[in-house]
């Protein structure tokens, strides 16, 4: 037997936990390199006004801050759809991905009009945006599946007089 079959195997089972936990790897890495960020600026300066400045004016840790913040909102997002919709269908999450997909394809283009007033608030805003209305796609979603199920159990509509 080859060695790299040898080795395709042995790693086989790594590589498939791995690829099963990438969101809770992205946690795990994101929110050490926050840590990380937050703890050498603490080193680095003796008060609090300092460690501040340095987190904004520093590129990378404002990369990492508003990495971390992406985050957040995924995972409060992920609490929501699971406190308001439990768990979904495949249908839904193709559906989803979609809608999502062309919505913000179509957005990027309109972006392209507001390039003088793209700016942090402007991207809280969309993120926002986005997030209404992806629930709002999923409810969609639900009501118009209770609405086929509801027709198909009803029995046909007959005229008797």
């Amino acid at each position: 037997m080859p060695l790299n079959d040898v080795v395709r195997q042995g790693m086989q089972p790594f590589a498939a936990a791995v690829t099963s936990n990438r969101v809770l790897l992205y946690c795990a890495f994101s929110t050490f390199a926050v840590i990380a960020a937050v703890a050498n600026a603490c080193r680095n300066y003796s008060n609090f006004y300092s460690v501040a400045i340095y987190l904004s004016r520093s590129s990378r840790s404002v990369l990492l801050l508003a990495n971390f913040g992406f985050l957040c909102a995924l995972l409060c997002g992920r609490v929501m759809q699971r406190l308001f919709f439990g768990p979904l269908q495949p249908r839904e999450v193709e559906r989803l991905y979609d809608q999502t997909w062309m919505f913000v394809t179509e957005s990027l283009l309109a972006f392209t009009i507001f390039r003088d007033e793209f700016d942090v608030p402007f991207l809280l805003m969309f993120g926002f945006l986005l997030f209404i209305k992806c629930f709002h796609w999923l409810m969609a979603d639900r009501v118009e599946s209770m609405d086929q199920t509801t027709s198909q159990d009803r029995p046909p509509y007959s005229i008797s007089g």
